[in-house]
């Protein structure tokens, strides 16, 4: 399954909601959990 994140914006400072939880996705197709209370 791929991720689309709206052209000309940063994946890095998208949260996308992936197994239940907010990540950030990075240009090595790695991700980093977003803090509980930030993304919604």
């Amino acid at each position: 399954m791929g991720w689309l994140v709206r052209q000309g914006v940063d994946p890095a400072v998208v949260p996308v909601f992936r197994y239940r939880r907010w990540v950030l996705l990075d240009d090595n197709g790695g991700i980093t959990p977003v803090p509980s209370g930030v993304a919604s």
